[in-house]
Order: structure tokens, then C-alpha cells, then sequence
């Protein structure tokens, strides 16, 4: 075939076949000056040769890789196995307090995780000997606190007969019931008196305290009146707050709560809340008592229009003897129990006391307990078995 059927150009390169059918390639020019054309032509299997033979040594090569890379991975994959499975055992032996033994494993990954084992294992022990520690002192604080409590209700149960007849000597002395006395000898002995009832107060309420915290309270539980608790525990304190010339007022919302209670323990704590009040009210101060009702819940707030309640104070409020230190307040004593006891009771109630401060000065109380209906008289006898 002529090229000038094959192609316009005047130079390039095409591929065809010779007379014989072997396929070639043409590449030729044509001259500009003498107007020929220069043609050449080569066996395309002659121009591939060298190309399909790098073609064929790079596949192979690449064969001979894939392969030593399959080897060479299982190789380590089951080195790797081997010294993952021999950690097995040393991870185990740290899980149940014992001493690993770590050989050099070759893996430097597997190293490392062995040393790791190694310090979990150093972490293990002294976490466990601080605990251990812990516990001992904590065991020896609850039983060096065990024996001061004991030896405070002790104390306490053996001085409260004795401090009762002397408060009530005391009592019939001042009066004037057995004689009169000179004034100076009846200030002496009014004095006495008033440190004498202190004394029996705080005497019970360590008493109270130590009981309520053992479960040994006694409480006897029966359908009362939610308001004629309140007037009795206003009634018990009134003398107490006259004398600081305060004024207790009394706010009836729901003057009908009946309440599943022990009415002595439930007096009890009132009168605590209402003597906490009196003791951080300021002279011809007031104090405001409410009954209402709320969510199934007889509610009892006492508010007072002292300093309020200090921040720092606030998370030990309920403690045993805990006390805020302001003058005042500590100058008409009290033995920090009142609280504590009125939390309990509330707690042996289903209940429970909240407090805080007012917006325009002064702290409220408030104690919550069921009322009286058979779902809550059902939960509130769960709870004290709980809590039993």
C-alpha cells in the first residue's frame, strides 16, 4: 500500500502490514527540496521486544515481593502471637496480686506492653498498700471514736440522774420554796440553776443522739396532728423566748395535716427548730412559724431574722456539735446536738429537714413529713426498716 493512500502527512509513523501479513511499523519523511519520501520500516514484535521483556522481569519482580512480604508478615504476625500469648499468663498473675516474670520477648511492642505490665504492676502494689493503710487508720479512728462515744454516753448516763436532782433542788431554792434567801445568795443560786438545767439538756441530747444513732430509740408512732405538735413545742419554748423578749408567730395554711408520727419526738424536733431560731434571732426580734401542706407532705418552716447561715457552715449544719462561731450565738450556748437529733427524727419519719437563707436576712427551716394516707404510711414503715 502506498503511503499516500495512507496518510497526508508529510512526515510521521503508522502502523501496517507487509505483503506477507506481518504487522509493522512505517516511519517516514518527505523531503522539501527534492520532494521524496524517506520511509523505514520495523517488525512491531522487534519494537515491543524490549518492552514486553521489562514488562515481564518488573511483574515478576513484583510477584517475588508480594511473596517474600506474605512470608516475611506471617513470620512476625506469629512471632508477634507467641509473645502476645506468653503476656497472657504475666497479665493474669498482676489481675490476682502476684509478681510477673517478663522475659525479653524480641517485639519491641511487646516489650513495652510487658514493661507496662511491669509498672501496673508497681502501681498495683502501692495503690494497694495506701489502701491498706487507709483502712487501718480509718479502722483504728472508728474504733478510737467508738470508745469516746461510749465513754461520753457513759459519762453522760451516769450524770444525768444526779444533775436532775440537783437542777430540781436548785429549782425549789430559787423559787423560795424552802426559805428566802439574800438576794445575793439567791442570784448565786438562780445561776446555778440555770448552769444545772444546761447540763441535764446537753446530758440528753448526747443520750438522745447516742440512742438515735444505734437504732435503740424507741419511737411510738400513731395518727397526730401536724399543728397541735407545733403549739405544744411553741407552748415548751415560749418562757425561753419571752426572756430574750422575742415574738413567735404563728402562720396556719392547712390547719388539717395529719401525720403518721411519734408526737413526742416530733415535738422533740420542732423545739429544737424552734431553740436553733431563738438562738441567732437579735433582741425584740420575731419568729415565724408555718404549717401548710404540699405534695403529700406536712410541712412545717421556722424563720428568723438573724445573720442567716454562713456559707462555710453550710455542709456541716447538721453535724454533732457543730456550732457557728459568732459571739452571740455562742454566748447563749448550747451544745450543737439540737439539729443533728431534729435531722434524725425527721429521717426516722420518712422526712427530712432543708434549710436556707432568706432573701432579706435570716435562715429557714423546714421539716417535711408524709401525711397520714396508706401509701405514704406504707413508705415511711419502708424506710425505717431500711434504715434500721
Amino acid at each position: 500500500m502506498r503511503l499516500s493512500a495512507m496518510t497526508s502527512l508529510r512526515s510521521g509513523l503508522v502502523e501496517t502490514r507487509r505483503r506477507d501479513g506481518t504487522p509493522i511499523f512505517v516511519g517516514f519523511s518527505k523531503s522539501d527540496i527534492s520532494d521524496w519520501t524517506v520511509a523505514i520500516s520495523v517488525p512491531v514484535s522487534i519494537a515491543f521486544h524490549d518492552l514486553n521483556l521489562f514488562l515481564w522481569f518488573g511483574l515478576l519482580g513484583v510477584d517475588v515481593f508480594l511473596i517474600a512480604g506474605f512470608v516475611l508478615a506471617f513470620y512476625q504476625s506469629a512471632q508477634i502471637a507467641r509473645a502476645v500469648q506468653s503476656l497472657i499468663p504475666q497479665a493474669l498473675a498482676v489481675g490476682h496480686g502476684e509478681v510477673p516474670t517478663l522475659p525479653r520477648l524480641g517485639v519491641r511492642e511487646v516489650d513495652d506492653v510487658a514493661q507496662a505490665l511491669n509498672r501496673a504492676d508497681e502501681l498495683v502494689k502501692t495503690r494497694t498498700a495506701e489502701r491498706n493503710n487507709a483502712e487501718k487508720k480509718k479502722e483504728e479512728a472508728n474504733i478510737l471514736t467508738g470508745m469516746m462515744t461510749e465513754f461520753v454516753n457513759n459519762v453522760s448516763h451516769e450524770l444525768r440522774t444526779p444533775l436532775t436532782s440537783i437542777a430540781a433542788s436548785l429549782g425549789l431554792l430559787a423559787g423560795g420554796s424552802l426559805s428566802s434567801l439574800p438576794p445575793a445568795t439567791a442570784r448565786l443560786v438562780s445561776i446555778a440553776h440555770t448552769n444545772a438545767q444546761r447540763l441535764v439538756r446537753l446530758v440528753n441530747d448526747i443520750l438522745d443522739t447516742a440512742r438515735l444513732e444505734s437504732g435503740k430509740a424507741i419511737f411510738h408512732y400513731a395518727s397526730t396532728e401536724l399543728l397541735t405538735s407545733v403549739k405544744q413545742a411553741i407552748d415548751a419554748i415560749c418562757t425561753i423566748a419571752q426572756g430574750q423578749d422575742l415574738s413567735i408567730r404563728l402562720d396556719v395554711r392547712s390547719p388539717c395535716c395529719i401525720v403518721w408520727a411519734d408526737a413526742d419526738r416530733l415535738v422533740q424536733a420542732l423545739t429544737n427548730l424552734l431553740s436553733n431560731a431563738i438562738k441567732f434571732s437579735p433582741q425584740r426580734g420575731e419568729i415565724v412559724i408555718t404549717v401548710e401542706q404540699a405534695n403529700r407532705m406536712g410541712r412545717v418552716t421556722v424563720r428568723d431574722h438573724g445573720s442567716g447561715i454562713p456559707d462555710e457552715f453550710r455542709s456541716r449544719i447538721f453535724g454533732k456539735f457543730a456550732q457557728v462561731e459568732t459571739g452571740d450565738a455562742r454566748q447563749r450556748g448550747g451544745s450543737g446536738l439540737g439539729l443533728n437529733i431534729a435531722q434524725q427524727i425527721a429521717t426516722q419519719h420518712a422526712g427530712a429537714i432543708t434549710f436556707e437563707n432568706a432573701a432579706d436576712g435570716g435562715a429557714i427551716f423546714c421539716l417535711e413529713i408524709p401525711l397520714l394516707d396508706n401509701e405514704t404510711t406504707e413508705m415511711a414503715k419502708r424506710q425505717r426498716h431500711a434504715a434500721a
